[in-house]
């Protein structure tokens, strides 16, 4: 599935985690993570912004 992130609504953005069950969200903007993570977070998800050089491991 592509979708394109700027073109979604937050209410959009919140369906789509609430249907998958979104534990953490991360940022799709790869210019100002920080002002999507806050836009996410206001629509009451948890995000994470990767760190360069730090592993993550996703458990399902």
């Amino acid at each position: 599935m592509n979708i394109h992130a700027l073109s979604l609504t937050k209410g959009t953005k919140l369906k789509i985690a609430t249907k998958f069950d979104a534990k953490v969200a991360i940022p799709w903007n790869l210019f100002r993570p920080d002002l999507e993570s806050n836009a996410l977070r206001e629509i009451g998800l948890n995000t994470y912004i990767p760190q360069l050089e730090v592993t993550m491991i996703f458990e399902g």
